[in-house]
């Protein structure tokens, strides 16, 4: 039996009751936590992503569907009925033949693999902080000190060049003085220039 993966699309917000439901119909759920690889089944994928999830008093991480609605499902020709079949399941994401009939798309076996690399990586993960946003805020708790000289890095004014009279608010701002007058400046937006040798 020659199994390749196909993109599966579900009814709204219902991914999870499909994929409860092909696992009743002998499918392996890849994502199944602590689960150990599979031998012999086909398999199912949905991607997901962490992210943060906010009420008005709380903010929790959850894991969600990288792509609502849809999720990666191994198949044989023979198995897409049954598959379509499946509570919640509405179709394959098809295309049209050179007969002029729509048969399932298949997905690349690397593409798969590529995004459970990435997945593991931690690359869907929403809650981290980027590179950027770490280095803006470690910026800003530094702050910088009177007589300083910093540069924009970003914004209107990126590339201005001055010198720091003072911090305010908490070293959340810097009011600089170069050639365009007294400019106040998210110190986020600052990086200090380094002094000639």
């Amino acid at each position: 039996m020659e199994l390749a993966w196909y993109v599966i699309r579900t009814a709204t917000n219902r991914e999870k009751q499909a994929v409860e439901s092909l696992v009743e119909l002998g499918w392996y759920d890849l994502g199944q936590d602590g689960g150990e690889p599979n031998t012999g089944w086909p398999e199912l994928y949905m991607p997901r992503e962490t992210r943060w999830k906010r009420t008005p008093t709380t903010k929790d991480k959850i894991k969600a569907p990288l792509f609502p609605g849809y999720f990666f499902i191994q198949c044989a020709p023979g198995m897409f009925e049954k598959a379509e079949d499946a509570f919640c399941v509405h179709d394959f994401i098809r295309y049209i033949n050179s007969a002029g009939e729509p048969i399932p798309m298949p997905v690349p076996d690397k593409i798969i693999a590529g995004m459970q690399a990435e997945e593991s990586r931690g690359v869907y993960d929403k809650t981290r902080p980027s590179k950027r946003e770490r280095a803006k805020a470690e910026r800003r708790a530094h702050g910088f000190k009177t007589g300083q000289r910093v540069k924009v890095v970003e914004g209107a004014y990126a590339g201005f060049i001055g010198e720091v009279l003072k911090m305010t608010s908490r070293n959340r701002k810097a009011v600089v003085e170069g050639r365009l007058g007294v400019l106040t400046l998210e110190a986020e937006m600052l990086e200090e220039v380094e002094k000639a040798a």
